[in-house]
């Protein structure tokens, strides 16, 4: 009842008051993955009794000492994720799924459906801080924090739709209603299968010889339509196979690439000779250093997305501009620094492996939105029309999770 969604939230503000101002402030400490990991077992063993408890009073048998042991553990199990959601929105001003999940529990606790929310804290603990502690493991063990792990699990992402969804269930059809869409929380299953997709594609760069520093660049080569080579990076090798360099800008034809040209220093003839020999579409010659980010620049105000694949001090300023950079094995070490994707080797068959694994992803990630968002048209109508309850509604819910995290491990099989 209302009563006890009260007495969860002054319980909750009663304990951060005395965390500001007591007179010992908690230090910093380092939290090994071992003792994190042992933090969600026991949270999530607490939240298997707060279950019983509230089934017990829900269903069988309510008495005061029922009440109150009800209330306290869901003080408990509620804490943490009150208090990333209360950091999320102040510190940074977005409504991230931990509100969602605090505003879920306490519409729940205040419609008297205690078994429900006892219920979401399950679920939280079980579906959303084991799999996403299991996912910056291997975003660790992979990439050993090449790129920013906060981005890559998708913390505090905004969740204003789904709010706006809410408040007007809430004044068609009242606060049951609104507790139902709120259950949703298509926001947590996008935070989700989105970082287990991503890794399970970065998983296969490697076995490509590919080292993806800058996971955005998957996301950014799905619309690259335009790739710049700088000479040397084609003619790397002593003895590079021409042959095998044609048929791989023929197959870049097929990644949606209109536009290929080299980028040299060179004069013109030895330039033109071979970007005609290559298929190339065009050639810059005699380009200074800081001219060639003055090409990239020039071709991104005509609407082109420019991929530049450079292995130089003389490449990097270009390489900074482009939208996606590239460099290869060998090559100097501002370049590789700079690059979003390194090729291991100096073989540009990569090129197109590369893509594959983008556009791959790109894939995965649409039919993971899909099924995120398909459930709530279904809800919807089952509230509006049928005066469905919470409880059916929460599994529907997490067949449709379930469904989501089972498509990506099975693609992840099968890749």
């Amino acid at each position: 009842m209302l009563i006890e969604a009260g007495v969860l939230f002054v319980a909750y503000s009663g304990i951060r008051l005395f965390e500001k101002f007591r007179d010992k402030p908690t230090k910093n400490i380092i939290i090994n993955q071992a003792s994190a990991d042992k933090q969600v077992e026991h949270r999530l063993n607490t939240s298997y009794v707060s279950l019983g408890v509230s089934t017990t009073r829900q269903f069988f048998y309510s008495s005061p000492l029922v009440v109150f042991l009800n209330i306290g553990l869901y003080i408990y199990n509620s804490v943490p994720h009150m208090k990333q959601a209360e950091t999320t929105l102040l510190k940074e001003q977005k409504l991230s799924g931990h509100m969602i999940e605090t505003i879920l529990i306490i519409a729940a606790i205040s419609t008297n459906q205690y078994f429900v929310a006892s219920l979401v804290e399950v679920i939280y603990y079980l579906s959303d801080n084991k799999i996403k502690a299991k996912t910056q493991d291997k975003s660790k063990d992979m990439l050993i924090n090449v790129f920013d792990q906060h981005a890559l699990i998708g913390e505090s992402q905004p969740a204003g739709a789904q709010l706006c969804i809410t408040s007007f269930t809430l004044l068609a059809v009242g606060p049951v209603g609104a507790t139902t869409i709120l259950n949703t929380n298509f926001g947590y299953h996008i935070k989700l299968s989105e970082p287990l997709s991503t890794l399970n594609y970065l998983n296969l760069a490697p076995h490509h010889s590919i080292l993806i520093k800058d996971v955005r660049s998957l996301e950014l080569l799905t619309g690259i339509d335009t790739i710049l080579f700088d000479k040397t990076s084609i003619l790397f090798q002593e003895q590079p196979e021409v042959a095998k360099i044609i048929i791989i800008i023929s197959d870049l034809r097929k990644y949606g690439i209109k536009y290929i040209a080299i980028v040299s220093g060179d004069n013109k003839s030895p330039t033109q000779k071979l970007a005609e020999e290559l298929g190339m579409d065009n050639y810059f010659y005699e380009v200074l250093p800081q001219d060639k980010a003055k090409i990239v620049e020039k071709l991104q105000q005509q609407g082109k997305s420019v991929c530049f694949i450079g292995d130089g001090v003389n490449d990097a300023v270009a390489m900074k501009k482009a939208n996606v950079s590239i460099s290869i094995r060998g090559a100097t070490s501002i370049a590789t620094d700079l690059a979003q994707v390194v090729f291991m080797d100096d073989n540009l068959s990569h090129l197109c492996q590369l893509f594959d694994i983008a556009n791959g992803l790109d894939s995965q990630l649409r039919k993971s939105l899909v099924i995120s968002l398909t459930p709530l048209p279904i809800k919807l109508i089952g509230i509006l029309f049928l005066d469905v309850d919470l409880l059916p509604i929460i599994v529907v819910n997490q067949i449709s999770f379930s469904t989501g995290i089972g498509k990506i491990e099975h693609d992840k099989r099968s890749t």
